[in-house]
């Protein structure tokens, strides 16, 4: 880590700085991503955000969106991050389900159930 990165950090954590500003770059986007999968090296830790375009029998299609590359010490920190806002989040509006896919098993169960109506 760059000494004046390694400074802001220290600086940020303990709170030195009075005044935090954002500006949004040129090159600035803003996605939506209902997927995510995620992979590391020994230097870097990378999440890909997509989306679901389409959904088949026996297909799935994502639209990979964008890579984002962090380095260990910024994951964990983002980490923390969300999980902050995850209680939060649940603490408002309650706990939060993640479906789950449906098995092969399940699918034939529903299509089975659809011919029973």
């Amino acid at each position: 880590m760059p000494k004046k990165t390694a400074g802001l950090v220290r600086q940020v954590a303990e709170k030195t700085i009075q005044a935090i500003e954002h500006i949004k770059s040129a090159n600035y986007v803003s996605v939506y991503s209902n997927y995510a999968q995620a992979g590391y090296t020994p230097w870097d830790l990378r999440i890909t955000f997509s989306e679901t375009k389409e959904v088949g029998n026996d297909k799935v299609v994502f639209d990979d969106l964008v890579t984002v590359t962090l380095n260990p010490a910024l994951a964990l920190a983002l980490v923390q991050v969300i999980q902050g806002n995850l209680q939060g989040y649940e603490a408002q509006y309650g706990k939060i389900k993640v479906p789950t896919a449906p098995t092969g098993d399940q699918e034939a169960k529903d299509k089975e159930a659809d011919k029973s109506k």
